[in-house]
């Protein structure tokens, strides 16, 4: 029994249990939907799912990075600062959302535009918040409720799961329950402040919109959508609906896997960010282990879906996307990248290159958009994925020299030579 209060003590195994909940969950969902929803709504999802996962990426980057990263003293200083800056991004993009999802309501849009608002509400409620308040209650020391939401979310998914292949529950209805949970659990996480500072988190956005940092980081993180997210809407007009769906269906196993090294990632800047930033030496020895652990996780999960993508395909969604396991070896290789990419962002963003960083992401998301309009046209769903890793090892190799040149830099510095 002391071990088992002990396991649940540490940050790693709460991260590590609440990420599998999470994903399982996201994993459910997405069966779920490609078996029990037509086409339309489920690329409609996929779809919903990419601009949410954008915003995401970029609110990770400009907000939720930079936040992981300050000493524990800063952040008890600005506190109910980011919790009322949450509020603020967090509810001022789902009103956006509802705009545009009435907006689908009243023009005259095909139903492909109208489940693509519907998904993207309902997703910047449950999905989107997911990296800060994960971060902010590990910060607060309250990372067993982060555990309980996923679990919670878990649950939710299992019985919408039932209630789709019953064909006892409408697309929109199930979009909605997953957009009220997400709003119940954004305002449990938020109460950690205690009182959320919307007035601080104002000045704290503008602060950091001033410095520059924010503005290079949502600059380069906007970018790099053309590496998984720019594709997937150029194919949308050269393929039919079920090559859009499959974009999204095959990536399924790779997403719980991704959602899981992110937030470990995220535990890991927090590690970082602790370390005397005068002892190069810790710091580097960290940002060596965690990149060889990441890279090992990506190798061994593209070498399973590699080998397993025909069975995969099967169990998970059936004779529909039969056929589709080029597009899924693709995107195992996809994992690799940006799961070893992590370690590397750690070092670049903690060194003070948002710059150079958002350049990088920049040409290799120009890459990737420009290529995905033949590859896409001649290849359709794989064409796209290829458009999609291209461009990410064009930045993941311009990446990985820069980091290498700062470490040696500064181990140069500590060691000169002669």
């Amino acid at each position: 029994m002391r071990q088992i209060r002990s396991l649940l003590r540490n940050p790693r195994v709460l991260s590590f249990l609440d990420q599998v909940s999470f994903s399982l969950g996201n994993f459910v969902v997405l069966m779920a939907f490609a078996r029990g929803f037509t086409a339309v709504e489920f690329a409609g999802y996929g779809i919903g799912f990419a601009v949410v996962i954008l915003l995401q990426s970029v609110y990770r980057v400009a907000f939720v990075v930079p936040m992981a990263l300050v000493p524990d003293a800063a952040f008890e200083a600005d506190r109910k600062a980011y919790a009322g800056q949450h509020l603020l991004i967090v509810g001022g993009l789902i009103a956006l959302a509802a705009v545009a999802w009435g907006a689908t309501l009243v023009l005259p849009v095909p139903p492909l535009a109208v489940a693509s608002a519907v998904a993207a509400f309902s997703l910047l409620s449950s999905f989107l918040p997911q990296d800060f308040e994960r971060t902010f209650l590990l910060r607060t020391g309250h990372q067993l409720q982060a555990l309980l939401a996923s679990l919670t979310f878990l649950a939710l998914t299992l019985v919408s799961a039932g209630l789709v292949a019953l064909h006892a529950a409408p697309f929109t209805g199930v979009m909605l329950l997953f957009w009220l949970f997400g709003v119940v659990r954004t305002a449990l996480a938020v109460r950690r402040a205690p009182r959320p500072d919307l007035a601080g988190g104002r000045a704290l956005l503008a602060s950091a919109v001033r410095a520059g940092s924010a503005s290079w980081n949502m600059l380069g993180t906007v970018a790099s959508a053309g590496f998984s997210h720019v594709p997937l809407f150029i194919l949308s007009f050269f393929a039919p609906a079920i090559n859009v769906a499959a974009y999204t269906a095959v990536r399924a196993p790779m997403q719980p896997l991704q959602i899981v090294v992110r937030s470990l990632d995220l535990v890991d800047k927090v590690v970082f960010g602790r370390i005397d930033a005068d002892d190069r030496v810790a710091r580097h020895r960290h940002l060596r282990r965690t990149y060889v652990l990441y890279l090992a996780v990506g190798l061994v999960g593209a070498t399973l879906i590699g080998t397993f993508a025909g069975p995969l395909i099967g169990l998970m969604f059936g004779a529909k996307y039969a056929g589709f396991e080029g597009t899924m070896r693709l995107w195992g290789a996809m994992f690799v990248i940006i799961s070893s990419s992590l370690p590397l962002e750690t070092a670049i963003l903690s060194a003070g290159h948002y710059r150079g960083y958002a350049l990088m992401q920049c040409a290799g998301g120009a890459l990737a958009i420009v290529l995905a309009f033949p590859l896409s046209h001649l290849f359709y769903d794989f064409g796209a994925v290829l458009a999609c890793l291209i461009g990410w090892s064009l930045t993941y190799a311009m990446l990985a020299i820069r980091v290498y040149l700062i470490i040696a830099r500064n181990e140069d510095r500590d060691h000169p030579i002669g």
